[in-house]
């Protein structure tokens, strides 16, 4: 049986807060903007800390770019991606609860999926952030059940985080081809790209279990109403298959590495580029292949 540690309120509405409240930021992508999470921060090399945020893609769309452009090696046209920046906020609170401001920090986005509809950032500061999300054991996912609480928080509306309670009410729908779980916390616009999070004894961690991306909207031939307390959040297996796909297993596995992480990205980045080569008749260098055409 789980050994759960007895607090006094004051420490308990204190761990509220470093564990939800203060990993919650605010994105800014041009125009647009909702939340993100702080999911890793720590030094890696130098003194220098990496720091991710994970957010929704459709926060930080406006800020990515394909276009065409001719290419004289090749002879051809191809598409060329750009990335914008986007600007992460950070709060600052006096008295646990009493914002005072934040800071805008640049940040880049180092990967995305625009059918899971995540993204992720790197902080470009090198400084190590002091609050930082628990990540929810993907192993113990057939823990999460319908009836469990949770907590939603996100900047809502674009104010300073909000965090609002509510439960489980729906596992594994359907949307798009991609799977979604639906709570009942209050959630609106600007609440995408923030934090669920579940309380789990084992740990005595309020712990990170999903994304809020999407809102219930019913529309009629009168009026369009928002259904606030029937809200969908990415669930934890699909952001643990993203960032695994990207190679970003260090943020959910503490025995990766990020070195480990980055040459298996690079690897798998030389990987691509050399079958795209070979698809368009370029050798690679170092190719071990002699007839291939120009």
């Amino acid at each position: 049986m789980a050994i759960v540690k007895k607090r006094n309120r004051e420490e308990e509405i204190a761990k509220q807060h470093e564990e939800m409240l203060y990993t919650s930021v605010r994105v800014r992508a041009g125009k647009s903007g909702g939340s993100g999470t702080v999911l890793f921060s720590q030094e890696v090399k130098d003194d220098e800390a990496e720091t991710y945020v994970l957010t929704n893609h459709h926060v930080v769309n406006d800020l990515i770019e394909v276009e065409e452009d001719w290419d004289s090696l090749l002879g051809r046209p191809i598409k060329k991606e750009k990335r914008a920046t986007a600007k992460v906020e950070i709060f600052k609170y006096n008295h646990l609860s009493r914002n005072v401001g934040q800071t805008g920090l640049d940040a880049d986005i180092v990967a995305y999926d625009a059918e899971k509809d995540l993204a992720l950032l790197k902080l470009r500061d090198i400084f190590a952030r002091d609050f930082v999300a628990s990540f929810f054991n993907p192993g113990n996912v057939k823990e999460l059940h319908i009836f469990d609480d949770i907590i939603a928080v996100g900047a809502q509306l674009g104010v300073p985080p909000i965090a609002t309670r509510g439960q489980i009410v729906y596992m594994d729908a359907e949307i798009d081809n991609e799977r979604f779980n639906m709570g009942t916390y209050n959630s609106i616009y600007g609440s995408s790209g923030g934090a669920v999070f579940r309380y789990s004894p084992e740990r005595d961690l309020f712990e990170f279990v999903g994304v809020p991306a999407r809102v219930t909207v019913m529309g009629s031939m009168f009026a369009v109403d928002t259904i606030t307390h029937m809200s969908y959040f990415i669930p934890i297996e699909s952001i643990v298959e993203f960032l695994k796909d990207w190679c970003y297993d260090f943020i959910y596995d503490e025995t990766k590495t990020v070195e480990e992480c980055h040459k298996k990205r690079e690897k798998k980045r030389a990987d691509a580029r050399k079958n795209l080569e070979r698809m368009y008749g370029v050798v690679s260098p170092g190719s071990d292949s002699s007839d291939e055409e120009l």
